[in-house]
């Protein structure tokens, strides 16, 4: 069974429906009792821009990646986003993967299904990772660990980033 199969059946059988009830009752809008504020951070930001920088360990091979991420909360807990990420170094390549991602105070449990386009063809890939966000004065400070499982490999990804809600 391909990655791709597996991972839409793990979404559709056992993240999404948990994300389901109603955004304005778990997250807080307006019109609900508790109002707009979030749990998280104490904030009412439901979006996330972070820049990260990462250290790729493929076999012996350390590489260096650079990584844009977008991520919208739809609840106090869960959230979704994409990620591209350029991998220089002894291959290069770039990844794209679309995160589902569940918070627990302040730590991110994330599975991300996705693609790594390399010059040699593209390969499916599924991205399963954790991260905890630290408030500073000049934004979100992002310490993160995730492991890519590939076809026929697997890679140790440890990455930090600078985010930014709005």
């Amino acid at each position: 069974m391909h990655l791709s199969r597996i991972c839409l059946a793990l979404l559709t059988t056992g993240v999404l429906p948990l994300a389901a009830p109603s955004a304005a009752h778990e997250y807080g809008d307006e019109s609900s009792p508790e109002g707009g504020e979030s749990a998280h951070h104490g904030h009412a930001y439901k979006n996330e821009i972070v820049l990260g920088i990462g250290l790729i360990h493929e076999g012996r091979d350390n590489d260096i990646a650079g990584a844009f991420e977008y991520g919208r909360r739809l609840t106090e807990k869960w959230g979704v986003g994409i990620i591209f990420e350029r991998l220089w170094g002894n291959q290069t390549s770039s990844i794209i993967a679309l995160p589902v991602v569940r918070n627990f105070n302040g730590w991110n449990a994330m599975i991300a299904p996705g693609v790594e386009r390399r010059s040699s063809g593209n390969k499916e890939l599924i991205r399963i990772g954790a991260s905890w966000h630290v408030e500073t004065g000049i934004g979100l400070v992002i310490p993160g660990i995730a492991v890519d499982f590939l076809e026929d490999e697997t890679i140790l990804v440890l990455g930090a980033g600078l985010g930014f809600e709005f």
